[in-house]
């Protein structure tokens, strides 16, 4: 569902939130402590307090949710029940707490079209025709079907496609153990067929129609400004102290070190 202000000021007036109707509403719903956790953020700067990432800093507290990125949880049960779909604060994509009869809950990448209340199943149970949601192998998947969360290496974690609407294309098996996929980026990879994906896309597949509308939006996700060269002064960029215009025809291109920024040799 796309959400739309009305004009009230500059920043309303092109600001679009998505809103998943999938996400769960139910407020009283409790909360797993476990799986949740604050964390700080570095600013950008790295253990000597230098800053290594230009642009980050600020931005609103954030609690994480540990995911069951390694397929570690529910592997042996046909019957892996969602309990609720959520926002996730670090992910475009919703994440769902599901849970195998009464033992502890955990997280997953919410898929599209798996509702609260459906079940899916896990890797080691032999299904006739897989349906969205399922965690598989490779090779216990049909040919064409549509995966996300892809392991790249066996046990290892999912890795590939794993973003908001993201989705991977299993496209053959190969008799020497490996299966070709394509990524979400129409480049071919070959992977070994124990590796653990699941059916179907990832779930807020219009999260890439949304619009910060203002700066202000921006900071609280902790993304600072990025200003152009020849906007600062001559101490500051390679590119600065210039009051019209680009400083003079032939002027190299460079970064902020002052390192040229774009090949500028002839060829001979």
């Amino acid at each position: 569902m796309i959400k739309k202000y009305k004009p009230t000021s500059p920043g309303r007036r092109h600001r679009i939130v998505v809103i998943d109707p999938c996400v769960s509403s139910d407020k009283s719903f409790p909360k797993v402590r476990s799986l949740r956790k604050g964390i700080s953020n570095t600013g950008g700067r790295n253990n000597s307090g230098q800053i290594t990432i230009r642009h980050r800093g600020g931005g609103h507290k954030k609690i994480v949710r540990t995911i069951d990125r390694a397929y570690k949880k529910g592997k042996f049960s046909a019957n892996c029940t969602v309990l609720q779909i959520e926002y996730s604060p670090k992910m475009g994509g919703n994440i769902a707490l599901c849970a195998v009869g009464s033992h502890s809950p955990f997280y997953r990448m919410a898929t599209q079209n798996v509702p609260v209340g459906s079940s899916f199943s896990g890797p080691f149970v032999q299904d006739d025709i897989p349906k969205d949601g399922d965690v598989k192998f490779l090779k216990d998947i049909p040919q064409g079907r549509h995966i996300h969360s892809v392991e790249m290496i066996p046990g290892a974690g999912a890795v590939l496609a794993r973003s908001a609407g993201a989705f991977a294309t299993l496209l053959s098996h190969l008799p020497n153990g490996s299966s070709i996929v394509l990524l979400p980026s129409k480049k071919t990879i070959t992977l070994k067929q124990n590796c653990l994906a699941t059916l179907g896309k990832v779930g807020n597949e219009k999260h890439y129609l949304a619009k910060a509308g203002k700066a202000g939006a921006n900071r609280w996700k902790g993304r600072r400004p990025v200003v152009r060269g020849e906007a600062m002064n001559a101490v500051d960029h390679p590119h600065g102290g210039n009051s019209h215009g680009s400083g003079g025809k032939g002027k190299p291109i460079k970064n902020i070190w002052g390192k040229l920024a774009k090949f500028t040799g002839s060829s001979s």
